[in-house]
């Protein structure tokens, strides 16, 4: 009997819905820490090895500074001003989401510290040793100046053996949360005299020691170079003035371009009679789709905006469609108190009635475009060009002037402005690595747009959107594989087993992409290439219980009934209720020759 890994399986899927959740509350705004204030702790160095229960940690996050309230993700330190001491770079993922904690730690009696430094930057051979030096372990010996000043006046100079201390460090390609400090290696020397010796142990395991090297300068270290070289400024230090960061004021208005315009498929709307109306987006001029409420008195003076601009917006060929979410979600609220109130002031534009498909299908696209999936307000508008491509997203009131300019990039063949921020003009950096970044994120969107469209049961929209994602990345196995199965749903069988063979030589081994391949087969009524198909499915993941259905059905159809009974009754033993099973055994036992039909 093949080994059961269905535990594994299940523990797996478990971790992997846990996962969304987790992203999907981050998604919301939600915190990690639960709004905790961040946390500071010194090392004491009271602790011993014989004693692990003596506290070697203070808690000093009131006294540092340190103990906002922000959701703190990463935290870099670098000699910033470059007065020989760290100071500390810090991000969040709420705003102020960048600080410059500068360290101007000062004595007692308002004195500068005492305290020298030494600072070395590495470099690689770029043979045995990366050029960065990544992974390079360097050892500060440092004299002590209180055994140098007991000795100074000893005659016996060649009984001196002056004790060190050593200092090391290790120098990382990235360290913390998502964060990259300086690769600079910094050493904190103390009141030590100065240093005795550094010695430097490469990544491929080359060893040199450097001497020459004195307190509060900064070296380069060059692999394979006997000396160390003195590193000095090419500019002076700016003044670093402090300040209290200031957040932005609250707006209830946002401008949203969106960077990736994605086709939205035709739906219907209920329009103030009831009746089923198309809404006929596409048809070469721009449309609005705004949501609204009567009960929103923002959502109402901007409908009166539209009305009293109206020969400004049709001049432009925009068109708009107020749907009115009365009555969603809200008992107050009465739907027909919409046509009394867009007949009085006598609004010139469509209206309708939008329903909870609507809103969630809206929603969903915004959710997809966003990182922040916060609930839609009122209002919200969606423009979208002449061809059903949304292009800007508005929420809360839109200025008609925005809109009017918005409006006029798309009838001209122009791009929207898609600056989110910034008052300069947009600057480019043509380069492969940020075109691929851009591809791949791309992709990623439509790729997610797609799966919404495939929920929403229109395999051809999304077929269309799976078809730029593996034009985007050729590579991207679940984008052939989507794309086949939309296929497949349109009844394009022979495009569809293309594109799971593409996806086949990606990734061979793969049970998923067997198994859909096999009911392509079944489909084709090729049931030799089904079983074939499915018995590789099975190879691969013995406990999946509709592969031993499926290929019971083509086992069958091929008149093999005894291998078509043991497939059901495997089938059943995974998975005693499963359906298609029971009633393909069911009917093969009492009906021979079988004709299985369903899977």
């Amino acid at each position: 009997m093949p080994h059961s890994n269905d535990g594994a399986e299940q523990t797996g899927s478990q971790f992997a819905a846990r996962a969304e959740m987790l992203a999907s509350m981050l998604r919301q705004g939600r915190s990690w820490s639960g709004h905790e204030r961040n946390c500071c702790f010194l090392n004491t160095g009271q602790g011993t090895d014989s004693d692990t229960r003596t506290q070697r940690f203070a808690n000093i996050s009131a006294v540092s500074g340190f103990d906002w309230s922000d959701d703190g993700r990463a935290l870099a330190p670098v000699d910033w001003d470059h007065d020989g001491d760290l100071d500390l770079w810090t991000s969040s993922r709420n705003a102020p989401r960048l600080r410059l904690m500068r360290n101007n730690t000062v004595e007692q009696d308002g004195s500068s510290p005492a305290a020298h430094f030494v600072a070395f930057k590495l470099q690689g051979d770029g043979e045995s040793t990366n050029r960065d030096a990544i992974g390079a372990r360097v050892e500060v010996r440092v004299r002590s100046a209180e055994f140098e000043m007991r000795n100074a006046d000893s005659a016996d100079h060649s009984a001196l053996r002056t004790p060190h201390s050593a200092l090391v460090k290790t120098l990382h390609a990235g360290e913390g949360f998502l964060s990259q400090g300086s690769k600079w290696l910094h050493f904190g020397l103390g009141e030590a005299a100065g240093v005795e010796k550094v010695v430097v142990r490469w990544p491929g395991a080359d060893v040199q020691e450097f001497s020459g090297v004195e307190a509060n300068k900064r070296y380069l270290l060059v692999q394979g170079q006997p000396n160390v070289i003195l590193w000095q400024r090419p500019h002076p230090v700016p003044d670093l003035v402090p300040s209290n960061q200031q957040r932005p004021p609250q707006s209830a208005r946002a401008r949203i371009p969106v960077m990736v315009p994605l086709q939205l498929p035709p739906f219907e709307y209920p329009d103030l009679e009831n009746q089923l109306t198309a809404l006929n987006s596409g048809a070469g001029h721009p449309l609005l789709i705004n949501l609204w409420a009567t009960w929103c008195p923002p959502c109402v003076q901007e409908l009166k905006e539209f009305t009293e601009r109206e020969r400004e917006l049709v001049e432009r060929g925009l068109d708009i469609l107020a749907l009115s979410v009365d009555g969603l979600d809200n008992a107050r609220s009465d739907p027909g108190q919409v046509s009394v109130l867009t007949n009085t002031m006598g609004f010139p534009f469509r209206v309708g009635l939008a329903n909870d498909l609507h809103i969630e299908f809206l929603q969903n696209v915004h959710d997809t475009l966003m990182p922040m999936s916060r609930p839609l307000p009122v209002p919200t508008s969606f423009l979208l060009d002449g061809e059903s491509r949304l292009q800007v997203i508005y929420k809360g009131t839109v200025d008609v002037d925005t809109l009017l300019l918005d409006v006029a990039a798309l009838t001209e063949s122009r791009q929207v402005d898609r600056r989110l921020s910034g008052e300069g003009p947009a600057v480019t950096i043509d380069h492969p690595r940020i075109q691929e970044a851009e591809d791949f994120a791309e992709a990623r969107l439509r790729f997610q747009f797609g799966q919404l469209l495939s929920r929403l049961g229109l395999p051809e929209q999304s077929a269309a959107e799976y078809q730029e994602v593996v034009r985007l990345l050729p590579k991207f196995v679940k984008g052939h594989v989507s794309l086949g199965t939309a296929l497949h749903r349109l009844g394009n069988h022979r495009q569809a087993k293309a594109q799971y063979q593409k996806a086949l030589q990606l990734d061979p081994n793969s049970p998923t992409l067997h198994y859909n391949l096999g009911i392509l087969y079944l489909d084709l009524r090729d049931f030799a290439n089904a079983r074939a198909a499915f018995e590789k499915t099975i190879e691969l993941k013995p406990q999946h219980a509709d592969a031993h259905c499926d290929l019971g059905a083509a086992l069958g159809m091929l008149g093999d009934v005894p291998g078509a009974v043991a497939a059901f009754e495997e089938a059943l033993r995974i998975d005693p209720k499963h359906e298609n099973a029971l009633k393909n055994l069911s009917r093969i036992r009492t009906s021979p020759p079988p004709q299985p039909d369903d899977r």
